[in-house]
């Protein structure tokens, strides 16, 4: 796990035992298929607390966080990438945010991932997403990261 403050990034491999408030549903689900001992391709979750930061920076991702994610990209190597909008409270038994916010497939480099996650968190203030999370008493934005 990468700390930066409050602003932090971590590791598919850490998202198990990072604080359940910090990445979401997704992310959680792929370390519950890492641990089963099947194939989960690398990656990171921008948490949270970035999300919120981001939120007070006129939406732009920090210049620690952009710095992280160009270090976590360039380990990744040459590879194209998925970037998915998530939320912590994002499933649930009454409700699921499937198709609420943007997913960017084949995205390479750090600035087109950067320029994605951008995207992902814009995504959550579209119209058809404000709507179902008024209609599901979900408002806070502040839990959604990419």
């Amino acid at each position: 796990m990468t700390d930066h403050g409050p602003l932090l990034l971590v590791g598919l491999a850490d998202v198990a035992s990072a604080d359940p408030g910090l990445v979401g549903g997704k992310a959680r689900g792929f370390a519950v298929l890492r641990e089963a001992g099947l194939p989960v391709p690398e990656g990171f979750v921008l948490t949270t607390a970035v999300h919120r930061a981001a939120l007070s920076d006129s939406g732009r991702v920090p210049g620690p966080v952009a710095a992280e994610v160009a270090r976590m990209v360039a380990a990744l190597g040459d590879v194209a990438l998925a970037v998915r909008s998530s939320a912590t409270g994002e499933d649930g038994s009454d409700h699921s945010h499937a198709g609420q916010y943007l997913t960017r497939l084949g995205v390479r480099g750090t600035r087109e991932a950067l320029d994605a996650v951008l995207a992902c968190w814009e995504s959550a203030v579209e119209a058809r997403a404000m709507a179902y999370r008024a209609h599901r008493g979900q408002e806070d934005l502040h839990d959604h990261q990419a």
